[in-house]
């Protein structure tokens, strides 16, 4: 690829960086990079579709930049998530008036099951399946705490 910008975001490295070979831009997390052999190939530099590349690393890293992934429906509309979210957390894609679909992701499932009830939203989970035990462990332990309180 050819490297274009390193950002830092949550204590990460990222490289936006643009694949000569198909002019697809992506972003990287630097630690899960391998180095290889320099190439002392020159590259002229082309321009970013958009211009922003801190945008653009935070709609990838949203994306891609995480270890697991989820795909959740929720029970309100695209813009009252969007209002409750940082952009960097997921992609939100308007399902119809009332719903959308939430693409997040995390470095864990606990990390997403826990998260996802910061939304303060009713939700489906439409994958991965895994994160679904997850959630019924939290609501599991939510449930005993709230009849052990006063």
């Amino acid at each position: 690829v050819e490297p274009y910008r390193l950002l830092t975001w949550v204590r990460r490295w990222y490289l936006v960086a643009r694949n000569p070979a198909t002019d697809e831009w992506g972003t990287y997390r630097v630690d899960w990079m391998e180095l290889r052999m320099p190439t002392y190939r020159r590259f002229d530099p082309q321009p970013l579709p958009g211009g922003d590349y801190t945008a653009f690393a935070m709609r990838t890293i949203a994306v891609s930049g995480w270890i697991v992934h989820a795909r959740l429906r929720i029970d309100a509309p695209a813009a009252a998530v969007l209002d409750r979210i940082h952009a960097a957390v997921g992609v939100v894609e308007p399902v119809d008036d009332e719903h959308c679909i939430l693409v997040t992701g995390a470095d864990s499932l606990d990390t997403v099951a826990a998260y996802i009830g910061m939304l303060m939203m009713d939700f489906t989970v439409e994958s991965p399946p895994e994160l679904i035990p997850r959630l019924q462990l939290l609501s599991e332990r939510y449930a005993r705490a709230v009849a052990g309180s006063t």
